[in-house]
């Protein structure tokens, strides 16, 4: 529908540890994460603060090409 919206993220590098954040106005009511993660963990940790979303591995694991994250609102 025109009224959703999404911002994709996609890692296309080998990556050692990743950390991606996503800062929105408060006008944004419901925010949906779907991370898509290929390596060693394929479920990162999504955190919510205000305001924020930040979808982290640990520093020393990997991430391999294609993952990635889209925010949808």
């Amino acid at each position: 529908p025109k009224s959703s919206h999404q911002l994709s993220v996609f890692i296309t590098e080998l990556t050692h540890g990743v950390q991606i954040s996503f800062s929105y106005p408060e006008t944004l009511k419901q925010i949906e994460c779907v991370p898509f993660f290929a390596g060693q963990n394929k479920y990162p940790k999504i955190t919510t603060s205000k305001n924020i979303i930040t979808v982290t591995t640990k520093p020393e694991e990997w991430v391999f090409p294609q993952s990635g994250v889209v925010f949808a609102y």
